[in-house]
């Protein structure tokens, strides 16, 4: 739950202990690893709310739905984190509108 409003704010692990997250153009690397993205129809996500905000762009990102605006200035990147023994990178899926660990 996000402290400021008492409603379930779902993220994704994306990060463990130990690894080194980054984020360049809004593509994640794992340790250096790029996760693949491969390009969804937006066509399909027509039900999403507007009030969403969803991104322009849909992908499957091994095998989950993220979306973002390619171009976008915020939060397109993020320098490399190295995850502490005891740390994890949550990241929202909706990438252009989330608070999670790179804010």
């Amino acid at each position: 739950m996000r402290p400021d409003k008492p409603v379930p704010a779902f993220k994704r692990v994306i990060g463990l202990p130990g690894e080194t997250i980054e984020i360049r153009d809004n593509r994640v690397l794992i340790d250096g690893s790029e996760i693949p993205l491969r390009v969804l129809s937006r066509d399909n996500f027509s039900w999403v709310p507007e009030s969403h905000k969803m991104g322009s762009a849909v992908y499957d990102e091994d095998g989950h739905w993220v979306a973002f605006t390619p171009g976008a200035r915020q939060y397109r990147n993020l320098s490399a984190i190295n995850l502490k023994g005891d740390e994890y990178f949550l990241l929202g899926d909706n990438r252009d509108n989330s608070l999670d660990c790179r804010t």
